[in-house]
């Protein structure tokens, strides 16, 4: 096809991507990840009444006694290794969100899902100026398990939105049960103490680290991964997750 001396070409990645995906809507009407309603397009994820079911935080909260944390700067227990950051809690829809982007490999989720951390940080004036985004490492065999780190996607959308740096500086250097599976909360922590090393290329000190994963439980993992930071240099960590398990 041709306008004037000008030909229109369709073969762009994007409109081939976006024709594959009518093509695909038509065999396989797209569904709700969380309630299996009948949604518009797959690329949307969840329908609109999973979507207003998500009660957005406002408010950071301290790991030691769970209390609501109105302004960031001012934290109730000082000797905290971390500032929990949560968008929300563990409740439906949130709960499909994570499986579909940690074990279906549904990796278009990420957007949704960082969208979600991003907002927050935005409510809960958490400062992302002059700070660092770090991802809660795998260990390697795991993420090459998986095929990728769910933690960096959300952390590397949320550098890119807030225009500030990724930062790999942490290395997990135990490969550990996964949480999940552990129920109490002292075999959590005993699960993960040590398993992260600062990665000597990368200088924390001074810094105010977010430090990026996709769920918080007994807030183990988020701690031990504060303690290696903060025994770095790092002057400030802030734990940012999707969803706070309750």
């Amino acid at each position: 096809m041709t306008m004037g001396n000008r030909a229109i070409h369709n073969d762009s990645p994007l409109f081939l991507k976006r024709a594959a995906e009518k093509i695909a809507d038509a065999f396989f009407p797209p569904r709700c990840i969380a309630c299996g309603h009948a949604i518009a397009h797959q690329r949307a994820f969840l329908c609109a009444a999973c979507f207003d079911a998500i009660e957005l935080n406002s408010a950071c909260y301290c790991p030691i006694c769970l209390g609501r944390i109105g302004d960031p700067r001012h934290p109730c227990h000082r000797n905290a290794d971390y500032l929990l950051a949560p968008a929300t809690f563990y409740k439906d829809p949130v709960p499909a969100i994570i499986h579909c982007l940690k074990y279906q490999k549904l990796i278009g989720v990420s957007t949704l899902a960082s969208a979600l951390l991003i907002a927050h940080l935005n409510r809960a004036a958490v400062p992302p100026d002059q700070c660092l985004f770090v991802p809660i490492p795998l260990h390697p065999s795991r993420e090459r398990e998986r095929g990728f780190n769910q933690a960096f996607l959300l952390a590397q959308s949320c550098a890119n939105y807030f225009n500030r740096p990724l930062a790999d500086a942490l290395t997990r250097i135990v490969k550990t049960k996964q949480q999940a599976s552990l129920r109490d909360a002292m075999q959590r922590h005993t699960n993960v103490a040590g398993a992260f090393t600062l990665n000597p290329s990368v200088s924390v000190r001074g810094a105010t680290i977010i430090l990026v994963d996709d769920v918080s439980t007994s807030g183990a993992t988020l701690g031990a991964a504060a303690r290696a930071l903060r025994a770095g240099g790092a002057r400030r960590v802030i734990g940012a997750v999707i969803a706070k398990a309750q």
